[in-house]
C-alpha cells in the first residue's frame, strides 16, 4: 500500500489524539486488518491495524516485523486478542506467525481482495478472485471475476474450472504469489504450465526475515539475482548471497533458497517476456483501481452488485487493452515455443 508521507503524519496524529482522549479504540473488536505502509521512498515502514466493522484505523507503529506486531497485541491484551475472529492481511510470514500465536480463534484471510457484502442481513467479507492473461496475439485480456468465501484451494479450483468451462485453453505460464491454496489449485488445474512465483512478493518475504541493518544491501543483491540473464548466472549470484549472509541473516537465506527455483522459472522463457511476466504487478495495479472504486461504496448490498460494478470496470479495462497497443510481440515466443512453426503460420 502506497501513501503520501503527509497522509501518514495525519494518520499517526489521529491515532495519538485518540489515545490522549483515552478513547477505547479496541472496544468490541472482532475483525481486523493488518497492513504495512511504506514511506520515504520505501525505506521506512509503518505497521497499521484497522477495525473492519468501523472502518477506523486503531493502531500504527514504525516497523514491519514480528516484534512490531506483538506490541499491538500486547496493548490489546490476551483476553481481547482471543476474541478476534477474522484477520485479513497479505502473505507476509511475520504477520501469520504472530496472528497464530495471539489469535487462536481467528480465521486468517491472506492476500485477498476482500470486499464487504451484505448477505442474509449480515455483512460478510468475501474474496474477489480475478485472473488476467495475454492471448496468442499478444494482447492482455480479463479472463474472469468471481466472488468466493475465502481464497482457499477449493475456491480457486472452482474459479479455474469455471474459466476452463468458458474456453480457457493452452495456458503455458501462470504467475502468482505463494499462497498455498492458490498454488495447489494452479498445479492441479494447469498441470502442463510453468508456475512463476512473483518476484516482488518473494523479495518482500525474504527481506521480512532479514535484520533491518542488512535489508538495503540484500535488496540490491536480490535485484541482481532476479534480473540475471540465465539460470547459471542466477545460481552464481545465489551462491554469493548465501556465502555472504548465511550467518548474518540465516532465516532470510532459508526463505531465499526455498523460493529460488520457482522465482527464476521465467528464465527459461525468451528474454523479451521476462520483465513483465516475473511479477503480478499488473494485477496489483488493477486491484488498486478496484479498491479505489470500492472505497466509495464500502458495503455492497449483495453479490450481484459487486459483479455489476467490478464487471463494468473490468469490461472497460478489457476494451482498452484489446484496442490499444500489444502488450507483447509474440513472434519470438512462438518461434521459441514451436521451433518449426513461426507466428505467421
Amino acid at each position: 500500500m502506497r501513501i503520501a508521507w503527509r497522509s501518514v503524519g495525519r494518520v499517526v496524529t489521529r491515532v495519538v489524539a485518540d489515545a490522549q482522549r483515552e478513547r477505547d479504540r479496541f472496544a468490541n473488536l472482532t475483525r481486523i486488518g493488518i497492513d504495512e505502509i511504506s514511506y520515504k521512498r520505501r525505506q521506512n515502514y509503518l505497521t497499521v491495524v484497522v477495525d473492519h466493522d468501523t472502518g477506523r484505523l486503531i493502531w500504527a507503529a514504525p516497523g514491519r516485523s514480528e516484534a512490531t506486531l506483538r506490541k499491538f497485541f500486547d496493548e490489546l491484551g490476551e483476553e481481547r486478542s482471543h476474541r478476534i475472529t477474522v484477520v485479513t492481511a497479505d502473505a507476509a510470514d511475520w504477520i501469520h506467525k504472530v496472528v497464530k500465536e495471539r489469535c487462536p480463534a481467528a480465521f486468517l484471510i491472506v492476500d485477498a481482495l476482500m470486499l464487504k457484502v451484505r448477505k442474509n442481513g449480515h455483512i460478510r467479507s468475501q474474496s474477489a478472485l480475478l485472473a488476467m492473461g495475454v492471448n496468442e496475439d499478444g494482447y492482455r485480456e480479463i479472463l474472469g471475476l468471481r466472488l468466493g468465501d475465502s481464497e482457499s484451494r477449493d475456491s480457486w479450483g472452482e474459479f479455474f474450472t469455471w474459466l476452463k468451462g468458458r474456453g480457457l485453453r493452452g495456458v503455458d505460464l501462470v504467475t502468482s504469489d505463494d499462497h498455498a491454496g492458490l498454488v495447489q489449485a494452479i498445479r492441479q488445474h494447469f498441470q502442463n504450465a510453468t508456475w512463476q512465483r512473483c518476484q516482488t512478493h518473494a523479495t518482500r518475504n525474504v527481506l521480512d526475515a532479514c535484520p533491518n541493518s542488512l535489508q538495503t544491501e540484500l535488496r540490491s543483491q536480490l535485484r541482481l539475482l532476479f534480473t540475471a540473464p540465465d539460470e547459471a548466472t542466477a545460481r552464481q549470484v545465489l551462491d554469493h548471497i548465501v556465502t555472504t549472509y548465511e550467518t548474518r541473516a540465516p532465516q532470510a537465506i532459508r526463505r531465499l533458497e526455498a523460493a529460488f527455483d520457482d522465482a527464476i522459472a521465467i528464465l527459461s522463457y525468451p528474454e523479451p517476456y521476462r520483465k513483465r511476466m516475473r511479477t503480478t504487478n499488473i494485477v496489483e495495479r488493477l486491484n488498486e483501481e478496484i479498491r479505489r472504486r470500492e472505497r466509495v461504496i464500502r458495503i455492497f448490498p449483495n453479490g450481484d452488485s459487486v459483479t455489476r460494478l467490478l464487471g463494468a470496470l473490468l469490461m472497460e479495462q478489457d476494451e482498452t487493452w484489446s484496442t490499444g497497443r500489444k502488450y507483447f510481440d509474440m513472434t519470438a515466443y512462438w518461434e521459441w515455443r514451436h521451433p518449426h512453426v513461426t507466428a505467421a503460420d
